[in-house]
């Protein structure tokens, strides 16, 4: 595994000599700056049900850890777990989303709701999703 100043100078000689070609090829000089910056990578794997999955790879630098603070990650993580669960029929349960259920239980004429759509949000989709979720159990309280 190189440093992070031996990788910068390979890509720089790297770089160099493709310029160095196209300036050859093109007759025109094309000027690159570059910086290898040092940042965390963060892969998720999870096991929902007996099957294992790789969830989402995060890369945090300074300049987006704002948005990617570890709370931040966390919930990313757990509506992703939350949305394979609800729609993988293999180790989920098969329950429609939230969107499919508001969708669903909606004004929408052409729809007639299912048992599967009446499902009141849980714990974790209430945490997640505050405002479909109150939206679904109005929606849900209408309709009886």
């Amino acid at each position: 595994m190189l440093t992070r100043e031996q990788y910068q100078q390979e890509f720089t000689t790297a770089v160099d000599k493709l310029m160095a070609l196209m300036n050859a090829e093109w007759g025109s000089d094309i000027s690159t700056s570059s910086a290898v910056e040092e940042a965390l990578l963060v892969k998720v794997k999870f096991n929902l049900g007996d099957f294992p999955h790789d969830g989402k790879r995060f890369y945090i630098n300074a300049g987006n850890y704002n948005r990617r603070s570890p709370e931040n990650l966390a919930r990313q993580l757990a509506r992703e777990i939350l949305f394979h669960r609800n729609i993988c029929g293999r180790c989920g349960v098969g329950t429609p989303t939230l969107y499919q259920r508001l969708r669903a239980t909606g004004r929408d004429e052409l729809l007639r709701p299912t048992p599967a759509d009446l499902v009141y949000p849980d714990t974790i989709e209430r945490l997640l999703h505050p405002g479909l979720s109150v939206r679904l159990i109005r929606q849900i309280q209408a309709l009886k």
